[in-house]
């Protein structure tokens, strides 16, 4: 699997319409609102996936996960403060996309 180039400058983003764009020019069969509706599909996919407690891993792309924070106290100047348990979701990227940006693999030493 190949990944283009990453821009250098961090402060770049690639939004929705960006991302259907180049995926409807990638393949001149489908239209854009084809490619619209493919991603939107898969992200909703991916969601009802994680509501419903699952950690979600896409090959050559990394793992969506379900993590959780248990309830603890806090000080805030002083005064303790409880902070209720939280759930939410970490990306894990995969060694292949991992790699992908930082253009080569580590070399082992022996």
């Amino acid at each position: 699997m190949e990944v283009n180039s990453v821009p250098d400058t961090k402060q770049s983003s690639v939004g929705a319409r960006e991302l259907i764009r180049r995926t409807a020019s990638v393949n001149q069969q489908l239209s854009p609102e084809a490619v619209q509706s493919v991603i939107e599909a898969y992200i909703n996919q991916i969601s009802l996936a994680l509501v419903e407690g699952s950690n979600v891993k896409i090959r050559y792309f990394g793992t969506f996960e379900l993590t959780t924070k248990a309830a603890r106290l806090c000080n805030n100047f002083g005064s303790p403060v409880k902070m209720p348990a939280r759930s939410g979701i970490k990306f894990n990227p995969s060694r292949q996309l991992q790699y992908s940006i930082v253009d080569e693999a580590p070399q082992c030493v022996s």
